[in-house]
Formats: C-alpha cells, structure tokens, sequence
C-alpha cells in the first residue's frame, strides 16, 4: 500500500508541467553551480595562503547572510516570486561572467558576495513558491522536495566529475562562462511558469512594499518566537551548523594541503559525495515515509560526525572516498526534513520570511565553525582539525534533540505526524 501511495504521489508531479519546469532550471543551475564552486575554490588556493584565501571568502559570504537574510524574506513575501527568481538568476550570470576578468582577490570576494546576495533571493522564493507549484497539495510536498534534491545531486555529481578535468582542461574562465549559461537557462525555464500570483502581491507597489516592509519582518520574527516547534528546529541546526558548518571551508585544504593535489582530484571528492547525496536523495523519500523520521533525522547527523573524523584520519586520498560518500548519502535526510517541516507547518504567504530566517540561523552557526576553525589551523594541522569538528558533530547529534527540545517538538506539527507518517 506504501508503495502505491509513493507511487501516486510520484506520478502527480511528474504531470505537473510547472513543477517539471521547475525542476529543470534547478537541474541545469546545479550543473552550473558545480563548475563554479572548483573554479572558484582553486582559483583561491592559488593565491598565497590559501587557507586565509578560502577563510575570507566563507566569512564574507556567511556575512551577506547574516546581514541579509531578515530583509530578504520579508520582501520575497511581498514581491512578486516568478519574477524574483529570474532576476536572481540573471544578476548572478552577469556577476559570474565577470569573474574571469577580475585582477585582484578583493574583485572576487565582492563578486561572490553578490552572488550569495542573489542566491539568499532566490532559494528562499524557490522553496516559498513550490506549495504553489504544487496547487497546494501538500501531502506532495515530501516527495517533490525528495525528487528535487535527488536530480540537482545527479547534476551535481555528474559536475564535480567532470568540473575538475574541465578546469584542468579548459581553465577556471571556461567554467565561469559555462556557470553564467547554466543561470540563464535556470530563468527561461522559470519565465515559462504559469502560476497564479496572489492578488495582493500583483497589486502591490512601491509605496506599499515600503510601508509594509516592517510588519512583515516583525512578523517573520514572531513565527519563530511564537512557535515551539521553529525554535527547536532552528536551534538545532544552530549547533549542527556550528559544528560542521566549516566542512565546505575545511575539504578542498584537505586535498591540496594535507595531499598535495590539484582541482581534478577536489572534483573526484567532491563528486563521491555527491554522489551518494544522489542516492540518499533517491531513497529518503520512500524512507521518510516508511520510518520515525526524528530517529532517522538524528541518525543521520550522527553518521555525519562519524564519518568527518574517519576522515581526518585516513591515510591516503583513496580512503578519504568511502567516507565522502557516506556523508552525501545521508545529507539529504537533514534538507529534506527541514524544507518539509518548514512548508508543512507555515502558511504559503510566510514561507519567504520562515526559509530566509532559517537560513540566517545555519549561517550564523557556520561563521561561528569557521572562526572555530580557522582558529584551529593556526595551531594544528588540516587533520586534526577535521577530527575536531567531526566530534563535535558526533556530539550535537547525541544531545541535541534533548537540549533544544527538538525531540519533543518535532511530532506535534499541525496537521503532520513527523514520527511516522505514511
């Protein structure tokens, strides 16, 4: 019966033409994105002290969060989503494409600091608008949100694999180019959506957004001061933040420091983790439905810690592998948890301000993880400070639940039975 009901579920998106759009323009973008992020990264590297190089780029970004992140969701609540998306998308090719002409280190962190700014719009008003996409139907949203993640990890593997040999090849300008092309194509398939906007934001205009601008932040705030539930979710992924926030700061130091070796092989690692995100993301849909999904959310976490220190104290590139892998697959679990307990819980028209403050709190976490961390490098090495953090990983997932309350919270959303549903 489970099966034909995921079954059902499946099938009623893959007919939704705005949903396949939808998920079309995430597909490419994510291809794109995978390009960017090892041009990126060693491009950095190879610029003098490349843990200083990659330490700077992460805080500035975290920042454009911080700062950000409250303002966005109040306006992505106001603005009208459609449109939103596709600004986003083409500020970010035109910044992209700018990326292979800058002469100084400080041009690239204002790029992708910008980049950041207009992804910070563009996934909150993603994830607002998917109820939308859906016509409501909310016993869908699980399954959208698992297929979703599931094809943007096959784009990303399939980009780290080859995204690597594509600088090694074709050089860091190459990729920028191919990621501007990726953005472009992301808005066509957006600007092809026929959704209806609520009338309230079609009228809307200047004047009224300003003047409504701090009402809707106000009550933004409120929908996590007033909700049990968004409290514990949002703690939690504070400490889980905090304690493997850095990861994506600490990895590519990994394998250019701690193994001598190049932007191919950071494609490799990279793209074994994706890959088994591609498999977690195949397999947490019918999973989450089937099981205790807090037990599963915290199991998951825990095989986090696990397998960063297992990474810390592999001996060679090869080993390193069978461990990224693992942290991929069970990735998904935490994302789609929190994307669907997000959705399920709040209303449509609040959604923007709940995934921007979510945001804002991760983000607030991995500054603190890469302060931590940083910190950590200028006394240990590469590896030990992998083993430190994926303790303390370990250690989030054993107490977090109980500390945040989150254990408790969790089963009581309205309308959802998050310890098993299904």
């Amino acid at each position: 019966m489970l099966a034909l009901r995921l079954e059902g579920k499946f099938a009623a998106i893959l007919r939704n033409r705005n949903y396949l759009l939808l998920w079309l323009g995430q597909l490419i973008s994510a291809l794109g994105a995978s390009f960017n992020s090892i041009s990126l990264y060693f491009l950095l590297l190879e610029t003098g002290d490349s843990a200083a190089g990659l330490f700077g780029l992460f805080l500035l970004n975290a920042l454009v969060y911080l700062v950000c992140a409250p303002f966005t969701g109040a306006l992505i609540d106001s603005w009208n989503r459609k449109r939103t998306m596709i600004m986003a998308d083409l500020a970010r090719a035109g910044l992209v494409l700018l990326i292979p002409f800058t002469t100084n280190i400080w041009q690239i962190y204002v790029i992708s600091a910008l980049v950041s700014f207009f992804t910070l719009i563009f996934e909150p008003a993603r994830n607002a608008v998917l109820p939308r996409v859906l016509e409501a139907r909310k016993e869908l949203l699980f399954v959208a949100n698992s297929f979703l993640t599931t094809s943007t990890s096959l784009a990303e593997t399939l980009g780290f694999f080859t995204g690597g040999l594509f600088v090694v090849g074709f050089g860091f300008a190459a990729a920028f180019y191919f990621n501007a092309a990726t953005f472009i194509l992301s808005a066509l398939c957006i600007w092809a959506l026929t959704i209806s906007t609520p009338a309230e934001r079609r009228a809307a205009k200047i004047g009224v957004l300003v003047a409504d601008f701090g009402r809707k932040l106000k009550e933004g705030l409120g929908l996590v001061a007033k909700s049990n539930q968004l409290r514990a979710l949002f703690s939690f992924y504070f400490l889980f933040a905090l304690a493997f926030g850095a990861g994506n700061f600490l990895f590519p130091i990994l394998v250019e420091d701690g193994y001598r070796l190049g932007a191919d092989a950071f494609g490799y690692f990279s793209g074994t983790m994706t890959l088994g995100y591609l498999l977690g993301s195949f397999i947490v849909g019918p999973v989450g439905e089937r099981f205790d999904r807090m037990r599963l959310f915290v199991a998951a976490v825990l095989a986090v810690g696990f397998c960063v220190v297992l990474l810390g104290f592999s001996t060679s590139f090869l080993f390193m592998l069978p461990w990224a892998f693992v942290i991929g697959l069970v990735n998904p679990v935490t994302m789609v948890f929190s994307r669907a307990f997000i959705q399920e819980q709040i209303p449509e028209e609040q959604l923007g301000r709940a995934f921007s403050l979510f945001s804002l709190v991760m983000q607030v976490g991995m500054m603190a993880s890469l302060g931590l961390a940083f910190g950590l490098l200028q006394i240990c090495g590469i590896r030990q400070v992998v083993v430190v953090l994926g303790c303390l990983t370990i250690l989030v997932a054993v107490v977090g639940p109980a500390v945040t309350n989150l254990a408790r919270t969790a089963g009581r959303t309205a309308g959802t039975d998050w310890h098993r549903s299904g």
